[in-house]
């Protein structure tokens, strides 16, 4: 049996499982009883307006099951994956060098994503390098906007759009190298 739902194929396999394929993401997922229980809980967890966060092995399907809750709620979504030189300025504001030299202040993805609401923001790696997560501690306690100083400017102040969900994806430090703890 095949249905459609928000983009997205649902074949029926074998009694209790269902396969999701979604061609725009190209990611195939088996919704078996461990999964839909993990969805259930990453749903919850959005609903109580927490920071969410999946740990697992690589290719533990982490990042495709936020794809799927994006597309099951019907928001966008938006994935930044961290890296050993990442900076917070990668989420936030950047300087960038127009043709005539002169520097342009640049608004990154996350902050237009976060600003225009409607979005699941899927930060994988996040404890490759948690640092650059402080970003996120005014969506944690429920604010309205973000604020990024800049030195010697007025700070630059974006609005939280409605219906915006963070969900980290991470590996176990314990198990895998440059992995750090994320401090609560």
């Amino acid at each position: 049996e095949i249905k459609e739902l928000s983009g997205v194929r649902l074949v029926t396999t074998q009694p209790g499982a269902v396969n999701v394929e979604d061609m725009d993401f190209h990611y195939k997922l088996t919704l078996v009883s461990n999964i839909v229980r993990t969805l259930s809980s990453v749903l919850r967890g959005f609903q109580a307006g927490k920071i969410v966060s999946l740990k697992g092995p690589t290719a533990g399907s982490k990042t495709t099951l936020g794809v799927f809750l994006a597309h099951l709620m019907g928001l966008e979504y938006y994935i930044y994956s961290t890296h050993a030189e990442s900076k917070s300025s990668d989420l936030t504001l950047g300087l960038r060098r127009t043709p005539e030299g002169a520097y342009k202040l640049e608004v990154r993805e996350f902050l237009k994503r976060v600003e225009k609401g409607n979005q699941v923001i899927i930060i994988d790696e996040a404890n490759i390098k948690p640092e650059v997560l402080w970003v996120l501690n005014g969506i944690g306690r429920g604010e309205k906007e973000i604020s990024v100083e800049l030195p010697g400017k007025k700070p630059y102040t974006v609005d939280i759009g409605e219906n915006v969900f963070i969900l980290f994806t991470m590996n176990p430090e314990e198990s895998y190298a440059s992995r750090e703890e994320i401090p609560q």
